[in-house]
């Protein structure tokens, strides 16, 4: 995901706390190490769920 897109919440802060090891073509910020960020897997799942 690019930096550009990311959403204005706190569901992101563990990631956007650090600095990133690498910017590839001035958009999309590279990071090293494991970031728990488990409301951005709970909406993904939410987003993908089937409606009846």
């Amino acid at each position: 995901m690019g930096s550009a897109v990311l959403p204005r919440g706190n569901e992101y802060l563990p990631v956007i706390r650090n600095e990133p090891i690498a910017n590839i073509g001035g958009s999309i910020l590279v990071y090293r190490g494991r970031f728990e960020v488990p409301l951005v897997a709970a909406l993904s799942h939410y987003g993908r769920a089937p409606v009846n």
